[in-house]
């Protein structure tokens, strides 16, 4: 296959890719190599979708941080997910901070869900909601909130 001729057909992977869902550029570069595609010939393709506006690691994180959102997870998670993802920690942080203000009702949602399968009726289930919230990516401190208005303040102190 000529360059030219090559060029097009990585750039028609990309698009049949960019079609499905958003992608970062390290997700496209990675399916790429998978196909056997390497070099700076993809590096090159994937810069002119991205000048094009066709591919945009800052659309890719502002659809990731909203999906994982409503899957319930928290901040820390998206962002080590986000970073996985080759995304830059200045998108990262703008895409986080747009969302400052929905943290405490989605870790309040995954805590009435575990409550309800728990009972809460133990120091134990408590813990165990507890971390549960912790890998789900939520700070201490939002934990910390959710649980104010639970009775169980040893159990919080010693988290």
């Amino acid at each position: 296959m000529e360059s030219l001729e090559r060029a097009e057909h990585l750039k028609s992977i990309c698009l049949r890719l960019l079609a499905r869902r958003e992608h970062s550029a390290l997700q496209l570069k990675l399916k790429l190599k998978k196909r056997g595609y390497d070099g700076i010939e993809v590096d090159r393709v994937i810069e002119q979708l991205s000048t094009q506006g066709l591919q945009c690691n800052k659309r890719f994180a502002e659809d990731y941080c909203r999906y994982r959102v409503a899957r319930g997870y928290g901040p820390l998670r998206i962002h080590q997910e986000l970073r996985e993802r080759g995304v830059s920690e200045s998108v990262i942080g703008q895409c986080l901070s747009e969302l400052n203000d929905s943290w405490h009702e989605v870790i309040a949602v995954e805590f009435r869900k575990k409550q309800k399968k728990n009972f809460l009726q133990s120091d134990d289930s408590l813990l165990k909601t507890i971390r549960f919230l912790a890998r789900r990516g939520f700070t201490s401190e939002q934990i910390r909130k959710v649980l104010d208005g639970y009775s169980a303040s040893s159990v919080i102190d010693r988290v």
